[in-house]
């Protein structure tokens, strides 16, 4: 369980880096939760 606790933690840490260098760059940032993803309209075609 630790080692599954480990890789939901480090996608975070990683989606937090993406949002950061889409700021510094001064691009808009895209919803990356897939909650969300899965509510959008691009979402809703995977399903």
């Amino acid at each position: 369980a630790p080692a599954l606790s480990h890789f939901f933690n480090h996608q975070t840490h990683h989606r937090g880096q993406a949002h950061m260098v889409l700021t510094v760059l001064g691009r808009p940032s895209v919803p990356l939760d897939l909650a969300l993803f899965q509510r959008s309209e691009e979402g809703r075609a995977y399903a």
